[in-house]
């Protein structure tokens, strides 16, 4: 063992440079990959304590869907329920505070009894020796820090509060205790005793929610369907915050999609390990045939060079852990701004990492790092001894075409797994499918880059004489070193092009589908609670009092409900179907032939128009039924047409308000759209808007524009960390174009130092080498740009279908490709430089006398 080691140290000693670019781009894998599993950790761990601030420590929320109220005996039935723990009622009304009239949501709960649901109830009160001063005060309530700033008042002060087209007082007796409580986006709330608030609004017994907690030890999923079965029509019990099946799978998703991209860094920095021991090897294969020569079997050869891989790959977690350690800070902060657009919450604080994060990422540096030497290792060890004392045998037993095939045979790889993904597990069959690309496009490099040599000259370009024709020669000249560098840099290119034209095709549909299917100038809304997740419900005579208005063009309304259609969850939106013909306003993915989706409907027929999503997870078309659970008992539905939707990803069922108000008995609507006649303002319109309204209701009316552009603020946050990942693999990978150029450099010093001795310049010498690092950089890129089109597709028509059930209009981005393109060669340029300044500083006498180092 101990000479193995002293053979490589030495090796290491003679070129620090290319040892510690080796050791560099396995510790940058690492630091990324650790890195992002500490932020997916601390955001996972964030969004479950985030809920647990605003829902308390839930397992399961009741609410009712139509009226909105749950009867209190089904909270005192609840309570004794076999299996739960405790359960605790929950009072919203929507209000205004202050003398800004600051939009405030007040809420009861029994603070009495609700601590072990909610423990951050407790409060700083004015006299804490009488804790019980909350429950015996009129009128008392208790607010967040950041609340009570924003309204001016301190303990003890009272403040206005509008509700219900009246005005109380209220008396700030407590301020909630722990900045964790207005880091959740509860600074709006106003806490009051069940019994106060109910007094306080004149709505005695009324309950919006019910919070359900489990005994320890009890199966949750069977009381949930038990409590489910025993739940009047209407009131729904779902499971609570981050155990909810669509937030399990939303977080599941962007965890994979993170890690995926931490593990192509990790690739990346694959290929500079191999390259690196590969010029290694080719610096050593006198010695190692030396070795053979005095009796040294295949077997040592073979450990010795896994033993270097297994040493570079430790050296590289070594530092890439403490790096990776730094860089999670950065990655907790991008992953927070991701997490909090998607889920409305504050994201991770902190950052939590444990022993076990660490060694697996630890790990698996080491194993690319083993992987990486493995076919060098037994490439050296079967060369024949006298082989081993020739320059070029290593170039000569590469056959690109053997790879080629190899190659092609994982592109057909990649195209079945794509076009026919296994059913149980689609995702991860799209992310094969990317690996197989992956690894074709970098078994098929050197081909290709013999390929490209052969255009190239076939154009007459190498005509141009003896440095142009030397410079082509870098394509196919040391293809064991170039091609590395290349597929490295093609792999680091595909990434970014991919991931940006995946987010640009996202933004870009979703926006085209907000244009034509949001198209109302104004909106009417009565905001509801968060917690709830629903709006609140805007009583039918607002609508009908507007539908009474000529000055208006056309109005719309819409509401949700949730429900079962085909044994599956989905949710159900009420709208008016003659203002959605009328405003053609859907945009529609398949209908049945020469009928109109809307006809039936408008007729008052049993149809819908379902989404894209429900279609495709339940196999839906135009033509069949589906059977939906309703109030008055199961109803059948036509199914007209199928329409793009991408608002959910649970499914979505339109039906016509006359239809819902029958089966409801109830069509109240939780936003109104308003479109207004062309030769009037926007703001006219809203004058005109607000003044129909009841004074008495807190109704917003916001315009199209606001609405649209809060939605595609999401889009604009939600990849914070991609592109910081996506940069980190592009400085891998030009670490590996540095290193393959050093490489060449090392191996061509005596044809560089036969140039300078026939006459050839400093200047003439950099510029060539220059021009090939450019070259290189070149070929990379554009083999990038054809892989990253192939894995955007894959993004798109696999990975974000299967996630999702979304359709996206792929958007090849031919600007960002030429800005890659440029980024690359200049890159290549810089990357290619200190091995061009090294190599015009050779000892000319010495490398022309001797052709090994």
């Amino acid at each position: 063992m101990r000479p193995l080691l002293r053979l490589f140290i030495r090796g290491w000693l003679a070129r620090p440079g290319r040892t510690l670019l080796a050791i560099g781009g396995v510790a940058l894998g690492v630091a990324v990959l650790l890195a992002v599993r500490v932020a997916n950790s601390s955001a996972i761990e964030a969004f479950g304590r985030s809920l647990e601030l605003i829902a308390g420590r839930t397992d399961v929320e009741i609410y009712a869907e139509g009226e909105g109220h749950i009867p209190p005996e089904l909270y005192t039935s609840l309570a004794r329920w076999p299996g739960i723990h405790s359960a605790a009622p929950v009072y919203i009304r929507r209000a205004r505070a202050g003398a800004q009239e600051r939009i405030v949501k007040l809420m009861g709960v029994d603070l009495a009894r609700d601590s072990d649901l909610r423990p951050w109830y407790k409060a700083e009160l004015a006299d804490s020796t009488q804790p019980l001063v909350i429950f015996t005060s009129p009128n008392s309530a208790l607010l967040s820090p950041s609340l009570a700033e924003e309204l001016g008042v301190t303990i003890g002060d009272r403040f206005p509060l509008f509700h219900s087209g009246k005005s109380d007082t209220l008396q700030l007796l407590g301020i909630l205790e722990g900045e964790t409580v207005s880091k959740a986006q509860i600074a709006d709330l106003i806490i009051m005793d069940l019994p106060r608030a109910w007094r306080l609004t004149d709505d005695w017994g009324a309950i919006h929610r019910i919070d359900i907690l489990f005994n320890k030890g009890v199966n949750q999923d069977s009381v949930l369907a038990a409590v489910n079965r025993f739940l009047p029509p209407g009131i729904t019990a779902k499971a609570a915050g981050w155990r909810r099946p669509q937030a399990e799978k939303m977080l599941a998703s962007f965890r994979l999609n993170l890690t995926a991209l931490a593990f192509v860094a990790l690739l990346v920095a694959g290929f500079l390990v191999y390259q690196t021991v590969t010029a290694a090897a080719l610096q050593r294969r006198r010695l190692t045939g030396i070795l053979r020569a005095v009796g040294s079997g295949r077997r040592f050869v073979v450990k010795f060079y896994l033993l270097e891989g297994i040493a570079l790959g430790i050296l590289g977690a070594l530092f890439g852990v403490p790096l990776g350690l730094l860089f999670a800070r950065g990655a907790v902060r991008a992953v927070q701004i991701t997490v909090s657009t998607l889920y409305l919450l504050e994201g991770a604080q902190g950052w939590y990492v444990t022993w076990g994060e660490i060694a697996t990422s630890a790990a698996l540096g080491i194993v690319v790092a083993i992987a990486a030497v493995t076919p060098v290792a037994f490439e050296a060890a079967r060369v024949p001894v006298r082989d081993s004392f020739s320059r070029q045998v290593l170039e000569d037993r590469m056959r690109p075409v053997i790879l080629l095939l190899g190659g092609i045979g994982f592109v057909l790889l990649g195209t079945i797994l794509a076009r026919y993904p296994f059913p149980a597990f689609p995702v991860i069959t799209g992310y094969g499918a990317a690996a197989a690309f992956v690894f074709g496009a970098a078994l098929m490099t050197p081909w290709l880059l013999g390929a490209g040599y052969k255009i190239l000259s076939w154009t007459g370009i190498a005509k141009l004489g003896a440095q142009v024709n030397m410079m082509l020669g870098v394509l196919v000249r040391s293809r064991h070193r170039t091609a590395p560098a290349v597929a490295a840099l093609a792999l680091a290119v595909a990434m970014w092009l991919s991931v940006d034209m995946m987010v640009k095709s996202f933004r870009n549909t979703v926006d085209i589908w907000y244009k034509n299917t949001i198209t109302a100038d104004l909106v009417v809304t009565g905001s509801g609670s968060f917690e709830l997740n629903k709006g609140e419900l805007i009583p039918a005579y607002v609508l009908d009092n507007l539908l009474t208005n000529d000055q208006l063009a056309d109005i719309d309304c819409f509401r949700t409900v949730q429900l079962k259609a085909n044994d599956h969850d989905v949710r159900m939106a009420m709208t008016r179907m003659v203002s959605v013909a009328k405003q053609q306003r859907l945009q529609f993915l398949e209908t049945l032939p020469d009928q109109s989706p809307y006809e039936s409907l408008l007729r008052g027929d049993p149809a819908c128009i379902v989404s894209e999503t429900m279609a495709f997870h339940q196999g839906v078309s135009p033509g069949d039924s589906i059977t939906v659970e309703t109030p008055t008992g199961p109803q059948r539905l036509f199914v007209t047409s199928i329409y793009y939707d991408y608002s959910t990803d649970s499914g979505l069922i339109l039906v016509d308000r006359a239809w819902f108000a029958e089966h409801w008995r109830d069509d109240r609507p939780v936003s109104i759209a308003i479109y207004i006649p062309d030769e009037m303002s926007i703001d006219e319109g809203r004058k005109l808007v607000e003044s129909l309204l009841p004074p008495e209701l807190d109704l917003d009316v916001r315009t199209n524009v606001q609405l649209r552009r809060a939605v595609l603020d999401v889009f604009d946050h939600t990849f914070a960390i991609t592109y910081a990942l996506e940069a980190v693999a592009i400085i891998v990978a030009l670490l590996a174009v540095s290193g393959g150029m050093a490489a060449i450099v090392t191996e061509q010093s005596r044809e560089h130092a036969i140039i300078r001795a026939i006459g050839g310049s400093q200047r003439q010498l950099i510029g060539r080498i220059l021009a090939e690092s450019g070259l290189l950089g070149l070929a990379g890129w554009l083999l990038g740009a054809v892989l990253g089109i192939i894995l955007s597709l894959i993004l798109i028509y696999v990975i974000n279908k299967y996630s999702f059930g979304w359709s996206l209009s792929p958007q090849i981005q031919w600007g960002q490709i030429g800005l890659a393109g440029g980024l690359m060669i200049l890159s290549a340029l810089f990357a290619g430089l200190m091995p061009a300044l090294r190599a015009s500083k050779v000892e000319i006498a010495q490398q022309v006398r001797m052709e090994y180092e």
